[in-house]
């Protein structure tokens, strides 16, 4: 068949970029020296666990362009391991992650600075310690960082009571969060002036600072505020009341959120295109339509853990305008059906909908699909009451479908494989009635299918597994039940039919 497919290796090339993950280029190098080739030359990610050491001259040479190296499962000499890096030419390197490790490694970040110039990312979260010198270190070594995360270091050498941040002038995103930076509202601003590029800053956040943010009139982007306790209303206004450009605002776990703060809010907030406002647990029906109402831009709201369902909206003309794709409301345990239904009409454009672990939701879904005829992510895994037998029509645009601990059986399962004909990925981990008898009519009727996840599914015999590989050759990727035993000579087997098992 690959002697009559005489394509360039550009049109190859182009074809497997769109597998986007380096897991799915695995099968395809397999096909030929030619598809071996064109992977290698394309694959752009490489961890280095401790395993991976021996063969690391020939990975590196084996994988001319790659751009992130991520080395936080490494346990050995750090600074040893970035030397070794460096001798090797690596000229579009751009991503480095030394996360999770005792101590920042000095030495081969300068070796690898002096031989590489092109790093615009660090990332250093859970250091076990930081000096002033490290951060030094970084700002000369590496000039023209854009992205830069320090957080949550176990220790940080301070030079007196506070920490003079000497940082990258080309920084877009910094991270500083944790108990261990001792930072004055001062400094941080000191940063931002100085950071002229600066979009989005994560750090221990007061009222002052905000307002202070607000004064200097800084073009905002993106405000992660994620598990901030340091500031209220008060600081959380002022500073969307100046800064107006917002696209991206992230909120979780502001208790004192209310229902009209959130109102008053969205009046300023013309060009958001992404919220979190999750574990606001003062939050119900009212915030979320509010945002819907004045956010015409909005296209991503997430509200998991709130009081959505204790308030009803009445449905009205104000949102014909909707342009929310991706809903994340899981785990809210007042949400029901009527909630979802009114959703449905208010949202015609919706992708994705996360309903996962919301008790109270039956027959509703039925009705979302009927109308939500765009909606290619659906999960209601963990939803116990969800009943699916309605479904007498076809959900062809349904790609990923989240079944987890929803207690399913082989009746939903056969509803799933008549209605659900473009999936790509089930997850059904948990469900304990499905069996086998299931698991075929999926695999038989649903042509489209790539990745299916059967772990903790006990009724399903592991036998079923090389069935499904040779029976549906979509398949890339199966996660088997428990009672699953593989070769050496099996595994090789379904590698060569594409299926990673």
């Amino acid at each position: 068949m690959l002697a009559d497919i005489h394509l360039p290796e550009e049109c190859w090339e182009c074809v497997f970029r769109f597998l986007n993950h380096h897991h799915y280029l695995e099968s395809v190098s397999l096909v030929s020296k030619q598809f071996l080739s064109i992977t290698n030359r394309i694959r752009s990610t490489l961890a280095i666990p401790d395993p991976t050491l021996p063969f690391l001259p020939r990975l590196l040479h084996r994988f001319p362009n790659l751009t992130s190296l991520d080395l936080t499962r490494f346990r050995g000499d750090l600074d040893a391991l970035l030397l070794q890096i460096s001798r090797y030419p690596l000229r579009r390197l751009t991503s480095l992650d030394v996360s999770h490790h005792p101590t920042f490694p000095a030495n081969g970040l300068r070796g690898l600075a002096e031989k590489m110039k092109t790093l615009t990312s660090l990332t250093c979260s859970h250091m076990g310690s930081l000096s002033i010198a490290d951060i030094l270190l970084i700002t000369d070594c590496s000039p023209f960082l854009q992205e830069l995360d320090l957080s949550f270091p176990k220790e940080v050498v301070h030079r007196g009571n506070n920490l003079p941040l000497a940082l990258p002038k080309l920084l877009r995103k910094v991270n500083l969060s944790g108990e261990s930076f001792i930072i004055n509202d001062e400094e941080l601003i000191r940063v931002c002036k100085n950071c002229e590029f600066l979009e989005e800053l994560d750090s221990r956040i007061s009222d002052e600072l905000l307002c202070s943010v607000a004064e200097e009139g800084l073009p905002l982007r993106k405000l992660v505020l994620d598990d901030c306790r340091n500031y209220t209303y008060a600081g959380i206004s002022c500073l969307l009341s100046s800064c107006k450009f917002v696209q991206h605002l992230d909120l979780q776990s502001a208790e004192f959120l209310n229902d009209q703060h959130v109102a008053e809010l969205s009046v300023f907030l013309g060009n958001l295109i992404s919220i979190d406002i999750s574990y606001c647990k003062g939050l119900t029906d009212l915030a979320l339509f509010a945002l819907i109402r004045n956010c015409s831009l909005l296209s991503e709201i997430k509200m998991k853990v709130t009081g959505i369902g204790k308030k009803k909206v009445q449905y009205s003309n104000s949102f014909m305008n909707c342009c929310v794709k991706s809903l994340h409301l899981g785990w809210n345990p007042y949400l029901g059906d009527e909630s979802i239904k009114l959703l449905s009409l208010v949202c015609p454009n919706m992708q994705l909908l996360d309903l996962r672990c919301c008790s109270r939701i039956s027959e509703g879904v039925v009705e979302v699909l009927r109308r939500f005829c765009t909606i290619r992510d659906l999960s209601i895994g963990q939803c116990l009451g969800v009943k699916l037998h309605g479904l007498n029509f076809k959900v062809p645009n349904v790609e990923v479908l989240n079944l987890a601990h929803s207690g399913i059986d082989d009746e939903t399962l056969s509803v799933v494989a008549k209605s659900f004909c473009g999936l790509k990925y089930l997850d059904l981990e948990y469900c304990r009635s499905v069996t086998d008898k299931g698991v075929r009519k999926v695999v038989e009727n649903c042509k489209q299918l790539r990745e299916i996840n059967l772990h903790g599914c006990y009724r399903v015999a592991g036998s079923v597994v090389a069935w499904m590989v040779f029976s549906r050759p979509t398949l890339r990727k199966i996660v088997a039940p428990r009672d699953f035993q593989s070769s050496a000579r099996q595994s090789e087997l379904f590698l060569r039919h594409g299926c990673r098992v």
